[in-house]
């Protein structure tokens, strides 16, 4: 008797082709656009990136916010559309370690440390989106992908940069610690 809400669940529940329809029917562009924000290891790995660049000088930002972005575009250019079967557990393992990084002591990590590991993160986030065929948009999915990376990580990145500068310096490291915990969670979960 207690399993017949647990199975009629499963039959309403929404099959895994429509967990990224969370938007409806925005067109290729907008729906690519906002894919981290319905992917939670996408939008870990953005947040966490960002989390971890708002606890370094603006110096050093101005050059791994770019590497960033074109790790990402290069790995997602990269990607054929191979069936990565352990990507979820790598995305997951790199977003802990970028999360991480960001809930360490404010310059604690050397710099060229920080551009490996926010590189690694920007190509991991590049490579999580699934290529679309040419035939559903053109070259809008991919601009909109590309852009996503880009603009979200860079208005993450300003608001927690604001958000530390006004209320605490710790508000990156708190949200890099959220990161590196759902993180764990997302790889045990998997496990």
């Amino acid at each position: 008797m207690k399993r017949i809400p647990f199975a009629l669940a499963a039959l309403l529940a929404p099959s895994q082709a429509l967990a990224h329809d969370a938007f409806g029917d925005l067109g290729p562009f907008y729906a690519s656009f906002l894919h981290p924000v319905v992917d939670p290891l996408q939008a870990a790995l953005l947040t966490g990136a960002a989390a971890l660049l708002a606890r370094r000088p603006e110096t050093e930002v101005r050059l791994a916010l770019p590497l960033f972005i074109f790790a990402g575009v290069i790995a997602y250019l990269a990607n054929t559309g191979i069936d990565y079967a352990v990507l979820p557990v790598i995305a997951a393992f790199v977003a802990m370690i970028v999360g991480s990084a960001a809930a360490l002591p404010q310059n604690f990590l050397p710099g060229w440390i920080v551009l490996g590991v926010v590189t690694l993160a920007g190509a991991i986030a590049g490579l999580l989106p699934d290529p679309l065929p040419d035939a559903l948009g053109g070259i809008l999915p991919h601009l909109g992908t590309i852009l996503g990376l880009a603009v979200l990580t860079t208005l993450a990145w300003i608001t927690l940069d604001a958000a530390a500068r006004r209320f605490t310096a710790l508000v990156p490291a708190i949200t890099g610690s959220w990161v590196a915990a759902l993180s764990i969670f997302v790889v045990a979960l998997t496990a």
